[in-house]
């Protein structure tokens, strides 16, 4: 193998394989972050906006919520206590499992699915204290290499649950969207993007000096978040700086992605997010992220006023798949697609 393609192949995996939490000695670099909130107490910070989704108000309280914070908490969302715990009990099996087993399910360079490092982590090329296991539908593939003989379980537990989710998240963006022609249909382009990320946090002897997810938006329409009952989750917000969003049993966690972000031409908040680590506590999390298809073209909603005036698009129209090439290269890419007017 040519030197080159050695150094690319090193660049790949080390973009993939997770940290060995078990033996790494973690000593904090000069450049380290601190990782603190700018609220000391999390009883004096302020609190997401909780939503009742069987509310005849939950519509208007959803559209608050986007335009003040860009993440909440829902409530009755209709996805039985079963599903959330099953999905919880069988990725413990699965980050429990010794890092040889866990490897046999390891992304490939260059792939979406499988066990491996946050792809986050490619595109801001910072270590986190982090693993998962990324799937879009069935998990078997990476399942069957784990368990072969007892991959049914989990791969059942994990299509149910995605089932679940993209029956809530087009309930959410439904309500968001009704009074602006409703969630688009997809069906020309072949459904939504879907993903499911299972989440693996390991206790750390320096959870000030490295993050679990470095601060980032996600590229989604939106993003329901299933939590363990280990604090970690953090948003920021312009008024309150990094905020706690503390777990609540048997609730979910909704946050704004970028491409909702665009389609409703920045009136909704994408969530600037981050994850921290415990000293002394494993955490595990579960994403569900809900988008376009990759070739589907998303452009603001604008508003036509009573006078006949119509609102200005603050950003010019987007493919999913462009966007995500464009962040891959640039984190902030939404400045590349805003539409400046001069004079």
């Amino acid at each position: 193998m040519e030197a080159g393609a050695v150094l690319l192949a090193s660049v790949h995996l080390r973009h993939i394989i997770p940290l060995d939490f078990d033996s790494i000695d973690y000593a904090p670099q000069p450049d380290a972050p601190h990782v603190a909130s700018s609220v000391e107490s999390e009883d004096a910070q302020p609190c997401l906006p909780t939503i009742d989704l069987e509310s005849p108000l939950a519509e208007s309280s959803l559209v608050r919520a986007c335009e003040s914070w860009g993440m909440f908490i829902v409530t009755n969302h209709g996805i039985p206590t079963d599903v959330l715990e099953g999905v919880e009990g069988d990725a413990l099996r699965f980050f429990s499992l010794p890092k040889e087993d866990k490897m046999k399910a390891l992304r490939a360079p260059g792939g979406t699915i499988g066990y491996g490092v946050a792809p986050l982590a490619a595109v801001l090329d910072k270590a986190m204290w982090h693993e998962g296991f990324t799937m879009i539908g069935s998990p078997v593939e990476h399942a069957k290499q784990v368990w072969p003989r007892d991959y049914m379980r989990f791969c059942e537990t994990m299509e149910e649950y995605q089932k679940r989710m993209k029956t809530l998240s087009e309930k959410i963006l439904g309500l968001l969207l009704k009074n602006c022609g409703g969630l688009p249909s997809f069906h020309e382009s072949g459904g939504p993007s879907t993903t499911l990320q299972l989440n693996s946090y390991p206790a750390c002897q320096c959870p000030k000096e490295i993050f679990g997810l470095a601060p980032h938006t996600d590229t989604s329409f939106i993003t329901i978040i299933q939590q363990s009952n280990v604090s970690g989750l953090q948003l920021f917000h312009e008024r309150h700086g990094w905020i706690s969003v503390s777990p609540k049993t048997g609730s979910l966690v909704v946050n704004v992605g970028d491409m909702l972000h665009i389609m409703s031409n920045a009136r909704f908040l994408n969530a600037l997010h981050r994850v921290t680590v415990s000293r002394t506590w494993h955490r595990l999390s579960f994403a569900y992220f809900y988008g376009p298809p990759a070739d589907f073209e998303v452009s603001p909603i604008v508003k036509t006023h009573a006078s006949g005036s119509h609102q200005a698009a603050r950003f010019r129209p987007v493919t999913k798949r462009e966007y995500i090439r464009m962040k891959n290269q640039d984190p902030d890419a939404l400045s590349k697609i805003k539409i400046t007017r001069e004079g």
